[in-house]
């Protein structure tokens, strides 16, 4: 009889880590909605004051994350990125469009449906007061993606179908990531403050100790990695000869031009 007890508690505490994690339960939890005030985490937003909100979602969790954000408040328009495959549960959203991409490697499908977010973020006017709410998870590194100039997306798939073999972490692979890239390591949150919108992000870690910058390759977060340091990895783990020439020249150019950091 006390094994069975010991057995219930047990189900219990793995049942509650569960709960926690939910990607639907943990975005309800910090979106609140009073009168017309939004409440994000404990950052409150007069609807009132807002012309427009944009919700995207990135990630292998995004369309159970962005149907929650919605039941709350109904965004102006948006994007949800998910992962193309039967294992992944996605939810109906009503009132942003749904893509379905490729992970882990990133096609032509992944860069378009990146191009449609960052083209309605680049069509905010001076003049507007706009929220963006970024909902991530994990996925994002290869759903979310846009080659720099110079780079296409087949070299994006050859160096990442390097980075899946070469034996690294995901902390090495994604640093090597957020240098080629355009959206990641921060980027995507400098073109939003660029066009003068408010940005808040809602991550789902997917990464063991939680590190901002590597989930989803830490689009909204803040790089502290450089050029260097992901050429040095390449070759760490002798894969550098191996780089698409583009990738090889791009990372280069970034060692000479500090202003690409």
């Amino acid at each position: 009889m006390i094994y069975e007890q010991y057995r219930k508690t047990a189900v219990e505490m793995i049942m509650a880590g569960v709960r926690a994690a939910d990607p639907t339960e943990a975005v309800k939890r910090n979106v609140k909605l009073t009168g017309g005030t939004l409440t994000i985490c404990d950052v409150e937003f007069s609807r009132a004051s807002l012309d427009r909100v944009l919700l995207f979602s990135v990630g292998k969790a995004s369309t159970p994350m962005a149907s929650a954000f919605e039941s709350v408040l109904t965004p102006d328009g948006g994007l949800a990125i998910t992962k193309l495959g039967a294992e992944i549960d996605a939810v109906g959203l009503k009132s942003i469009p749904i893509v379905r991409a490729y992970h882990p490697e990133p096609r032509a499908v992944n860069v378009e449906a990146t191009e449609r977010v960052l083209d309605m973020v680049r069509s905010i006017t001076p003049d507007e007061k706009v929220l963006i709410v970024f909902l991530v998870s994990g996925g994002g590194s290869a759903l979310f993606t846009a080659p720099p100039p110079g780079v296409s997306v087949d070299d994006l798939f050859g160096l990442n179908q390097l980075l899946m073999k070469w034996g690294g972490n995901i902390h090495q692979i994604n640093t090597v990531r957020k240098h080629v890239d355009q959206v990641k390591g921060g980027r995507f949150a400098r073109l939003c403050a660029e066009k003068g919108a408010t940005l808040v992000s809602l991550i789902l870690s997917d990464v063991v100790g939680d590190d901002l910058s590597v989930v989803a390759s830490g689009p909204t977060y803040q790089d502290e990695s450089t050029f260097a340091d992901a050429i040095g990895l390449l070759k760490q783990f002798g894969v550098w000869d191996e780089c698409p020439p583009a990738v090889q020249a791009y990372l280069e150019a970034g060692l000479r031009n500090p202003d690409m950091e």
